[in-house]
């Protein structure tokens, strides 16, 4: 249970945090006006994770090729993942024409159609790799 308030916490604070932030300098704005998605933006902008200095400092470590090196290289790409489809959810939201649930089933198609592409790419690449390998 306390892993799931932890992932949660990884893109939440983040967005909460720039979006807070970035009002209370500009100052605070209702839902829907275009002063409360700017500031829903920087939020969102601030859940991204640099994988290339997590990259560097665990290589400097000597923990990258290990378990725990990996364990936290997937755990930033995850962080990036899910900040990109905020970040995807948030200008859809922008588009008064968009509701909610429309941007979600279009994130999610989206998704699923990603999923499906990457799966064809990998699964050809191994049959590509098998047939190399008979020659």
């Amino acid at each position: 249970m306390k892993d799931q308030q932890k992932k949660k916490t990884g893109v939440f604070v983040p967005l909460a945090g720039g979006t807070i932030l970035y009002m209370a300098v500009h100052g605070f704005a209702p839902w829907g006006t275009d002063e409360f998605f700017e500031g829903l933006f920087i939020g969102s902008i601030m859940t991204a994770t640099s994988v290339g200095i997590t990259v560097e400092t665990l290589r400097e470590l000597g923990y990258l090729k290990g378990h725990v090196g990996q364990t936290i290289l997937s755990a930033a790409i995850i962080d990036d993942v899910i900040g990109i489809i905020v970040l995807t959810f948030v200008l859809g939201l922008k588009d008064p024409s968009n509701s909610a649930g429309t941007v979600t089933l279009k994130t999610a198609l989206f998704l699923l159609l990603s999923l499906v592409v990457v799966h064809v790419f990998t699964y050809s690449e191994r049959a590509n790799t098998r047939m190399l390998e008979m020659d």
